[in-house]
């Protein structure tokens, strides 16, 4: 991204800053498991033989905890403007 956009002199100051933002918003993403009726999409698409509602969301809590580590990660080290 960053030589794609290497005539914008500012573009990697912005980028540091939304990192952590992206980074929240896929903790969000992946704990949708824990959204009432999703479960039952995911039954109905097909998946009851090997869905596991407990397992899957105890693998994304900690996808969403690894992803909220990552962002505090790149906030002590962002500088901001």
């Amino acid at each position: 991204m960053l030589d794609l956009f290497s005539d914008d002199h500012q573009f990697e100051n912005r980028l540091t800053a939304a990192m952590p933002l992206y980074g929240l918003r896929w903790a969000l993403i992946v704990l949708n498991e824990f959204l009432p009726g999703f479960a039952e999409r995911r039954k109905e698409a097909g998946e009851t033989q090997t869905y596991n509602l407990d397992k899957s969301r105890e693998i994304q809590l900690k996808k969403a905890n690894s992803y909220c580590e990552k962002v505090k990660a790149m906030h002590s080290l962002a500088i901001y403007a």
